[in-house]
């Protein structure tokens, strides 16, 4: 795990009170910034409700394979939920259109090295809630968002998959630090994520029952009939509730008796399959999502990342990225559990640098970062 310290002149003290002056916006904005050397973008939206030293909630929503962020966005009509509800909506675009979860074809980029930036640069730009990150996707996203809740259960409040699974891979190598609730949506009849599973891939069934495990919640579920209230979308819905699990945390599957490979409520597809109408698939999560938030213990991921960022933390891959977003250069040092520099390096204004750690034993490491 690194930590990091951070000595600047007095003139940052007064940038950051300039940054508290109250300012009412609503805004789509695309950002993007390099991570492992590639360069990563998102969209998002700022509801009106937003202003300067306001923290918001955050909800990152991936898109499925082979389709974008812009997609995600219009498909998924999350901004309209996020000007009503008040947080923001956040846009990933993944490396291929697509995110690493394992799958043959899909990006081999660190995604969840990225996405732990992303919430640190969200941090650094809009001062989110890091208590309220939450994250949903459609297919390829919805499996990221299990991968997520396997690997971030210490940045990701909860998730929600629409029409994506678990592969046995993910299955068996989830390591999660805390119980994360769920919510699954998926149509019976999916032909491209089917309901009894594919190869390597597990049924919705098994994953609910793998989550249950997890989160020791019970077994069986309560079924709830949603009304039909739409009889021409050729489809209905069943709320199947675990309940109750020995925290609280819940664990929600929206069975779409003869859905397709669809989001529910959003413009229907005909070459995926039946769009059920009686739910709306986005403000469900939202609806889940905001019963959630993270430990308070957990609020040590606060830290003085509008000046230096440092990412991801903890390493795991052997390398480690710092952003310097000031507008001067910035000097670095790299220094081991008994004080001695390793690493001693100038990093220019707005510029990025890759470490190499693979040559150092595992253990707590020390970055620091002064004001040249």
């Amino acid at each position: 795990m690194i930590s990091k310290n951070i000595y600047t002149f007095k003139y940052y003290l007064l940038l950051s009170l300039f940054s508290l002056i109250v300012q009412s916006i609503s805004a789509q904005i695309t950002n993007s910034f390099i991570y492992d050397s590639q360069n990563r973008s998102y969209i998002t939206y700022l509801p009106s409700a937003f202003t300067q030293g306001t923290s918001l909630p955050v909800v990152l929503i991936y898109h499925g394979y082979g389709q974008t962020a812009d997609n995600m966005m219009l498909y998924s009509q999350f901004n309209q939920l996020a000007e009503t509800h008040d947080f923001i909506a956040v846009y990933p675009q993944g490396i291929n259109n697509s995110w690493n979860v394992g799958l043959v074809g899909n990006s081999t980029s660190d995604d969840i090295g990225f996405t732990d930036a992303l919430i640190d640069t969200l941090y650094s730009k809009y001062s989110i809630d890091l208590l309220r990150v939450y994250a949903c996707g459609m297919s390829n996203g919805g499996f990221f968002s299990h991968l997520l809740a396997c690997q971030m259960s210490d940045r990701i409040a909860a998730i929600a998959s629409v029409t994506g699974s678990m592969t046995i891979l993910m299955e068996s190598n989830c390591q999660q630090s805390r119980a994360v609730p769920v919510l699954q949506i998926h149509g019976t009849a999916d032909a491209v994520v089917p309901y009894s599973g594919a190869s390597g891939v597990l049924s919705v069934d098994a994953l609910m029952q793998f989550w249950a495990n997890k989160n020791n919640c019970a077994q069986t579920p309560t079924i709830t009939n949603i009304t039909d209230i739409n009889s021409t979308d050729l489809c209905t819905v069943e709320k199947h509730h675990y309940t109750p699990c020995a925290g609280q945390e819940q664990l929600i599957l929206y069975k779409v008796i003869n859905g397709g490979h669809t989001w529910p409520g959003g413009f229907p597809v005909a070459s995926l399959g039946n769009t059920n109408q009686d739910i709306n698939a986005s403000a469900e999560i939202w609806d889940f999502f905001n019963n959630f938030s993270l430990p308070a213990s957990l609020s040590e991921h606060i830290q003085d990342i509008d000046l230096v960022q440092i990412y991801p933390n903890p390493v795991y891959s052997g390398k480690v990225s710092v952003n310097n977003n000031q507008n001067e250069a910035i000097e670095i040092f790299l220094i081991n559990s008994v004080g001695q520099v390793l690493k001693d390096l100038n990093i220019k204004a707005k510029e990025s640098m890759v470490l190499e750690l693979n040559m150092y034993s595992k253990g707590i490491y020390i970055i620091k970062a002064k004001s040249k």
